[in-house]
C-alpha cells in the first residue's frame, strides 16, 4: 500500500509498548485494508484517541483510500471506538490534501488552523537560483550571515544518512536542542517526556525501507554549531527538528545550516522541502508564500468528550498557551 506521506509509514507506529494501542482496519476495497493505529490516553478519566506515534509524527493521515469508503469512518470506525469506551478523537496536523481530511472534514470540528510552508525545489537549478527567488532583504541577510560565519571559522557541512547515524550523534543533537529550549524557556510535547525521546531514537536508529533519515551538520572549527534532523520520502524532504549551539548564537548558525541543507537538497534533485506545520515566523523568510492548509480536529463521542474537547482543548488550552508565551516574552 502506497503511503500518502512519510508519517503513514508503519515504522512510526507502535514504537512504545507502554502505550495502549487500538488498531482498526479501514477498507480500501473488498480485498485490501489499511490500519488506523490509535493510541489511547486518559485525561481526568476521559479516554482520548490520538494517532499512534504522537507526538513524534508530524502529520496525521492514512495510507491511500478511495471514494467508496468516505463514509466508513462514520459508519464503522466511530461505533467501534464508542464500543471501546473512547470519549474523544483528537487528530493533530491533518493536511487539507490528505486522505484523513477527506474522511473527517464533514464530521469533525476544527479547533486549530495552521499552515505548513514548503519550497518547490523543482523551480531552481542551484542555490543562487533559489536565493534570487527570495525578497532582497531576506536574500542579503542570509548571504551576509553565511559570509560572516565563513570568515570567522573554518566551516564544514556534512550529512549523515541512515546507517551513518549512531546513538552518540543522536544524543549530541538532542542535547543541543534541549539546551536551546532551556535557554529560551520553551518546551514541546516531544521534549516533555524522556520516553518519547527514546522512542524517537529507536525510530531513527532502526533500519527501514520506507524513508531515509538525514542529519545535517554545520560545524565551526570542528564543533557542531547547528544541526537538523530531516527525513526523505518520495521526493520530499521533511525538516523535522533543528538545533543550534548557544556558543555560536550571534553568528546565525541555524540560518547557515538551512542554506547548506537546501543546497544539498537541490544537488540531490529533491522536489519539495517541507518545513512542516505550524508556520513559525522564521519559515516565511525561506518560502515564496507556498504552504498547505493544516488543521487540528476533534470528534467528541460522548458528553465527557464534548466537555474536554470544547472547553479545554478548543478554548482553555490555547488561552493558557498564549498567556505562557506572553509571560516568557515579557521577561
Amino acid at each position: 500500500m502506497k503511503n500518502s506521506n512519510i508519517f503513514t509509514s508503519p515504522h512510526w507506529h507502535n514504537v512504545s509498548e507502554a502505550k495502549q494501542n487500538l488498531v482498526i482496519p479501514v477498507e480500501v476495497d473488498p480485498s485490501n485494508t489499511v490500519d488506523l493505529s490509535l493510541q489511547i490516553n486518559s485525561l481526568l478519566g476521559i479516554k482520548i484517541a490520538e494517532m499512534s506515534g504522537e507526538p513524534i509524527i508530524q502529520y496525521n493521515d492514512l495510507a491511500s483510500i478511495n471514494n467508496g469508503n468516505l463514509n466508513d469512518f462514520q459508519d464503522h470506525i466511530i461505533p467501534l471506538l464508542k464500543q471501546n469506551g473512547i470519549d474523544l478523537i483528537y487528530f493533530h496536523n491533518v493536511k487539507s490534501d490528505s486522505n484523513l481530511y477527506q474522511l473527517i472534514k464533514n464530521i469533525g470540528e476544527i479547533i486549530a488552523h495552521k499552515k505548513a510552508p514548503y519550497i518547490d525545489l523543482t523551480q531552481f537549478s542551484n542555490l543562487d537560483d533559489y536565493l534570487k527567488s527570495l525578497s532582497a532583504n531576506s536574500r542579503k541577510s542570509k548571504r551576509r550571515a553565511l559570509k560572516k560565519l565563513e570568515t570567522t571559522f573554518q566551516v564544514e557541512f556534512e550529512t549523515s544518512i541512515d546507517a551513518q547515524i549512531d546513538a552518540e550523534l543522536f544524543n549530541q543533537v538532542i542535547q543541543l536542542k534541549k539546551d536551546q529550549l532551556t535557554r529560551l524557556g520553551q518546551t514541546s510535547r516531544l521534549f516533555e517526556s524522556k520516553a518519547e525521546i527514546e522512542n524517537l531514537k529507536n525510530i531513527i536508529l532502526k533500519p527501514n525501507k520506507d524513508f531515509k533519515c538525514i542529519f545535517s551538520l554545520l560545524k565551526c572549527d570542528g564543533e557542531i554549531a547547528a544541526a537538523e534532523i530531516g527525513y526523505l520520502h518520495n521526493g520530499t524532504y521533511y525538516s523535522f527538528l533543528g538545533a543550534m549551539n548557544e556558543a555560536f548564537q550571534s553568528y546565525s548558525p541555524g540560518s547557515c545550516q538551512l542554506i547548506k541543507t537546501i543546497e544539498w537538497a537541490l544537488a540531490a534533485k529533491i522536489q519539495t522541502f517541507d518545513f512542516l506545520a505550524p508556520d513559525d515566523a522564521y519559515k516565511s523568510s525561506w518560502t515564496d508564500n507556498l504552504y498547505v492548509e493544516v488543521y487540528d480536529f476533534i470528534l467528541p463521542l460522548s458528553f465527557k468528550g464534548q466537555i474536554i474537547g470544547n472547553l479545554y482543548l478548543k478554548t482553555l488550552r490555547p488561552l493558557l498557551k498564549k498567556a505562557y508565551l506572553y509571560v516568557k516574552a515579557s521577561k
